[in-house]
């Protein structure tokens, strides 16, 4: 799994990643879970949020703080979060190359860039065989 709005995790059997689910929360990580398979976390700060950013946005600090206590209960689990940077579409790509991607989830964006980003990613999992599949999460 991999969680483009916030921490998220990527699911894998003996030597073989099967699940990533982008960057968004509950709803795709239960799905995951519900396929009885193993998870391997993912969180890839995104270049191009990045670039906007002040180097001491408060954002950056919650969500660092963030990964750290996901990162120490799994831990405790005989598992950890990877953390990676640069363009999703790049970082998912590359991690396709590297082992055999079966799936990617994430829950569904509702921003101009994260639609785009989200329909960038379906292309590519589509012309890669890799089942993608968006879920509904809370919207306020």
């Amino acid at each position: 799994m991999w969680f483009s709005t916030d921490p998220g995790c990527v699911s894998s059997p003996p030597n073989m990643m099967t699940y990533m689910a982008h960057h968004r929360s509950r709803r795709s990580m239960a799905m995951v879970i519900q396929r009885g398979k193993n998870i391997f976390p993912l969180f890839i700060f995104d270049e191009d949020i990045l670039s906007s950013l002040p180097e001491d946005d408060h954002r950056l600090n919650f969500i660092h703080d963030h990964l750290n206590k996901m990162n120490q209960v799994l831990l405790k689990h005989g598992s950890s979060i990877q953390i990676k940077r640069g363009k999703p579409i790049q970082v998912i790509s590359s991690l396709s190359k590297e082992f055999k991607v079966l799936s990617l989830f994430a829950n569904e964006d509702y921003e101009d860039y994260g639609i785009k980003r989200d329909n960038e990613i379906k292309d590519f999992c589509s012309s890669n065989y890799i089942d993608f599949q968006l879920f509904q999460d809370h919207v306020i």
